[in-house]
This record gives C-alpha cells, sequence and structure tokens, in this order.
C-alpha cells in the first residue's frame, strides 16, 4: 500500500495530466478550423487513426500538399505540415485558475524554413482558449542564443554576429518526453568555412516549464 501511494504522489508531482482525463487526442481533435484551416476535421481524426494503427500518417490537405503526423502521446503532437513547415504541441500542468475552467494549458511551436528555421510559441488552455498572459520565451531569451567564447577577440565576436548571424532568426523545439523547451538561433545558408567560423557562438538554451511560465534552470 504504501509503495502505491509513494507512485502515485511521483506520478502528479512529475505533472503528469493523465489522471486529468486530458489527452492530446482528444484536444487536437478539437482545434479550431482558423488555426489549421487546410486541415479537415476528417484529415485530423484519420491522421490519429493511421497512428494509432501503426501505418503512416500522411494525407493530402486544403493546399493539395502532404501533412504528415510524425509523432503522437497523451501529451505530444508533431506534425509535418508541408516540406516547410511543422508544429508541435504539448499538454502542460499548471497551478493557476485557467479562463475557461479547463484542465491544462497547450504550448505550441510553429516553426517555417528549410535551411533556416523560424519558430513562434503560443500558449492556448486545453479548450482552445489563447492565454496571452505567458511571457513569450522567445522574445525572453533569444539573447542568450550567441555567446562570445572565451578565446575569441571581442572585435571578431561583434563582426561575426553582424555578417553572419544579423538578423537573427530563433527557432524552438518542444520535448515529447519532458516539460521542456529548447531555443537556438538559426544561421542563413552558410559556407562551411563560416560554418566552422561561427559555430563556437551559437548557444541552444533549454527553458523548463515550472507550471507557470518555460524557464532556466
Amino acid at each position: 500500500m504504501k509503495k502505491i501511494f509513494l507512485a502515485i504522489i511521483l506520478f502528479v508531482t512529475n505533472g503528469n495530466l493523465y489522471a486529468q482525463g486530458v489527452k492530446m487526442r482528444d484536444v487536437f481533435s478539437q482545434m479550431p478550423d482558423t488555426l489549421l484551416p487546410y486541415l479537415s476535421q476528417n484529415n485530423k481524426l484519420d491522421m490519429m487513426d493511421f497512428m494509432e494503427s501503426g501505418m503512416t500518417a500522411d494525407i493530402v490537405n486544403g493546399f493539395d500538399e502532404h501533412t504528415c503526423m510524425t509523432t503522437l502521446t497523451d501529451d505530444y503532437i508533431r506534425i509535418s505540415l508541408s516540406p516547410a513547415s511543422s508544429i508541435e504541441m504539448k499538454l502542460l500542468s499548471t497551478d493557476k485558475m485557467l479562463p475557461d475552467s479547463a484542465d491544462c494549458i497547450l504550448c505550441m511551436v510553429r516553426t517555417v524554413g528549410t535551411v533556416q528555421k523560424s519558430s513562434t510559441v503560443r500558449f492556448y488552455t486545453s479548450k482552445w482558449t489563447e492565454i496571452k498572459t505567458i511571457p513569450d520565451p522567445m522574445a525572453g531569451h533569444a539573447e542568450s542564443t550567441i555567446v562570445h567564447p572565451d578565446t575569441m577577440d571581442i572585435d571578431e565576436f561583434e563582426k561575426l554576429k553582424l555578417s553572419l548571424l544579423s538578423p537573427r532568426v530563433v527557432y524552438a523545439s518542444l520535448s515529447e518526453s519532458e516539460n521542456t523547451l529548447t531555443i537556438g538561433i538559426s544561421p542563413s545558408v552558410l559556407s562551411i568555412e563560416d560554418k566552422t567560423r561561427i559555430k563556437p557562438l551559437l548557444n541552444q538554451t533549454t527553458l523548463k516549464w515550472n507550471g507557470s511560465i518555460f524557464k532556466e534552470g
């Protein structure tokens, strides 16, 4: 009995949402058409059915392009919308009172681009009410995507930033297994030599969800 009680405590303190009965399948199937207007309700259901049957979850969307669901778990989903765009979503626990009495928060990351990728992060309740009070982690941590190596002269550092990393294009990625968000800078198309020169400057930052915001540490 003691072991069962301990397991329940760990289950809850890890932020697991399953005890609340919230599943990504249900949330995604109720996603408003305005957010992905080229995916019909049948498209969404078909992809999830294909995934759960062990089949390739590839459908033709309203733009006559292929959309493929690559990952679906109880709290995470990733979809390749087209060759140049993708979307990730993660259900996150919170102790805050949500505006529509929803059980949890959904973080959505949209990414566009092939070589140079750019992302946006939005937050919703599990009932699809947008939450605009959560700070944008892309804006709050964009500066940390470039670091000054101790071994590099400051003039060389500033020169590389200006010539090869400007404008700064930032991408984000959610973890399938952890409540974390990783952000980094996405350089433009560069030569092999330039890639080698800027590599020491590039820094990925992983932020952890604390129930209210994504933060470092």
